[in-house]
């Protein structure tokens, strides 16, 4: 934990430590029983916001000062919250000196509203342009209207203003704002009067320096044209893209200015951009610097320059990309390119200078479930596994009902761009409810990414797994062995925000898994399944999540049923959670879950962020 995350944590866990409930709902604060009177909100929700302010008041220093703080901070949570008649004084007693009660009295007034809105004196936008500025910046906790806020409408005059800016007023003046009330107080009309000034505009815009007539035909379309708004950054704006294209033409040493000239009678602006482009630079030696664990060939693979070509911009921005995207390296940076040196083209020897990030960790774990009791985990993770990007995962867990422990390796760049070529193996024990299993899972697969919201999964996978009836187990009995083995795909649409804490988005999988004896397996089946989430945020820290998943077993080979450990369960901390491990679903005489080749779970959820 951080120091900084400490000093923000400090103040409330001493309010909260020196805050308790008192006898007539208020609250006490070291020795100083502390009330709200007034207020329709919550008081534990006004004196949340002010929790530093009551710290400080109950340690007893400059309790006047720290009062009136707590009191400001209550009146602008009222005022945030739509209130804008809000105000808030307090009161010690019996005295300031040795105070035994800290009222704060509340004059809330009713909440408000936003009524119409208007823009005296504007032309150059009309009016349904203008008004999102204001309305867009959120809902009432009261009903269906915008809550008026007065901090909304600054930052709207402040945005309007940026953009009469933009649009060539320089001299535009916004507000202040004029505010009607209606007679109950609880609607606002807000008049924002606007002086435009005149509009300026680019009279003509040159380009100078020794450039090739055929830079100068390619860099003219970059200048702003006749006629366009003018503002203070449209010289510097000009300047950049005329840069940004001789940089992509291996121009590194490109020097471009940029200067205007107002002429305040015609309300016009003449720009001028003078581009020094310097020599072409082409790739010379190329070296890296800062490897510790990673493969030389591999990070200059990555890099794709090659001796002789040209340094385009666009070519080392992906270097450095392609980095980064390796999740290996910390820090990436080139050399600048060298001063004084002469010709063109220019070899220039490039370093690219890396930082390592730290590859290895080890993680521990722990946990209590409603089936398995007390469980936990480790792992080893590598993600530089033999210094070329790929990543090697080793992973034990144990439980009350269950052990195993498993190796998972992935190479992202052996089979090519948006292919991760990945292979595993894992042993487990386990408990279940009618019968102990012990498996083996080994799988090879290749995972196609489509573009960032789709992949595609395809490989062999082989399932090894003994299981016994518990109560046969006593008498001896052997184990039943089976074993899947085949082909499987999946197709995954995922647009979800957060991969652990989705606010928002949709996840969709399907897919199917082919077990034959050609394959190696003495069980034939085709396996159907498919999975749907939706995440959708109703407030602050609400989601609503609902979801569904489905799975089938199609028996191949004229066989009734498959052995009791490749059937289907439901029930437990993972699925239908009102009923316990695996028992919703077919049972035996003995009452026991038995398990079907169907099964199908649909759940709505509410998470609120705590």
């Amino acid at each position: 934990m951080t120091r900084a995350l400490l000093r923000r944590l400090l103040p409330v866990a001493l309010a909260l430590a020196s805050a308790a409930c008192a006898s007539d709902g208020g609250f006490t604060v070291g020795d100083v029983e502390v009330r709200v009177e007034g207020s329709s909100v919550r008081t534990e929700d006004l004196l949340d916001r002010v929790s530093r302010e009551l710290a400080a008041f109950g340690e007893g220093r400059h309790r006047a000062a720290h009062a009136a703080d707590a009191a400001y901070g209550i009146e602008q949570d009222l005022l945030e919250r739509g209130f804008a008649h809000a105000s808030v004084g307090f009161e010690l007693l019996p005295d300031e000196d040795a105070p035994r009660t800290l009222v704060l009295r509340v004059d809330e007034g009713p909440p408000t509203t936003l009524g119409e809105v208007s823009f005296p004196g504007r032309e150059t936008f009309r009016t349904s342009d203008l008004e999102p500025y204001l309305r867009r910046r959120g809902r009432s906790i009261f009903g269906g209207a915008p809550a008026f806020r007065m901090a909304d409408v600054d930052a709207a005059i402040a945005d309007i203003e940026r953009v009469y800016v933009l649009a060539g007023h320089h001299r535009v003046r916004v507000g202040p704002a004029e505010i009607t009330w209606s007679d109950d107080r609880r609607r606002a009309d807000v008049a924002i009067p606007i002086a435009e000034g005149r509009r300026f505009t680019v009279s003509a815009a040159e380009l100078t320096g020794p450039l090739s007539d055929e830079a100068r035909r390619a860099l003219l379309p970059l200048l702003p044209a006749a006629g366009d708004p003018f503002h203070l950054r449209v010289d510097a704006e000009a300047a950049a893209r005329v840069r940004g294209w001789l940089r992509e033409q291996g121009h590194r040493t490109a020097v471009v200015t940029a200067t205007h000239e107002i002429e305040r009678e015609t309300a016009t602006a003449r720009v001028r951009v003078h581009a020094e482009p310097g020599p072409v630079h082409v790739l010379g030696d190329l070296r890296v610097s800062g490897l510790a664990r990673s493969d030389p060939a591999f990070v200059t693979e990555l890099l794709e320059l090659d001796e002789g070509q040209v340094l385009r911009q666009s070519a080392l921005d992906d270097a450095v990309d392609a980095l980064f995207r390796t999740g290996a390296f910390e820090r990436v940076r080139l050399s600048p390119p060298p001063e004084g040196a002469e010709g063109d083209p220019l070899r220039t020897d490039l370093e690219v200078l890396v930082e390592e990030a730290e590859a290895r960790s080890f993680e521990a774990g722990g946990g209590w479930g409603s089936y398995e009791l007390l469980r936990g985990w480790v792992a080893y993770r590598d993600r530089n596994f033999t210094g070329r990007a790929r990543s090697l995962d080793v992973e034990a867990t144990a439980s009350f009902k269950s052990a195993g422990i498993g190796l998972r390796a992935a190479d992202r760049y052996i089979l090519g761009a948006d292919n991760t070529l990945s292979s595993g193996v894992r042993y487990e024990f386990r408990e279940e409810p009618s019968f102990d299993s012990r498996a083996i899972d080994a799988d090879v697969q290749i995972r196609h990414d489509l573009d960032a919201a789709h992949h595609v999964t395809y490989g062999y996978r082989i399932r090894i797994e003994e299981a016994r009836d518990r109560a046969a187990a006593i008498r001896g009995a052997e184990f039943d062995r089976s074993r899947a083995a085949g082909l499987f795909s999946s197709l995954v649409h995922d647009t979800r925000d957060d991969r652990l804490f989705p606010r928002r988005g949709v996840f969709a999988e399907g897919g199917l898994f082919w077990s034959s004896a050609a394959l190696g397996a003495d069980l034939q089946f085709l396996e159907w399944h498919g999975s749907w989430a939706r995440y959708v945020p109703l407030g602050d820290g609400t989601v609503l999540a609902v979801g569904a998943r489905f799975a089938t077993r199609e028996l191949l080979d004229g066989a009734t049923t498959l052995p009791i450990q490749e059937r289907l369960f439901l029930g437990g901390e993972t699925s239908v959670r009102s009923f316990r491990e695996g028992e919703l679903g077919p049972t035996g005489r003995d009452g026991d879950p038995k398990g079907g080749l169907t099964s199908a779970v649909a759940s709505v959820g509410l998470r609120q962020r705590l």
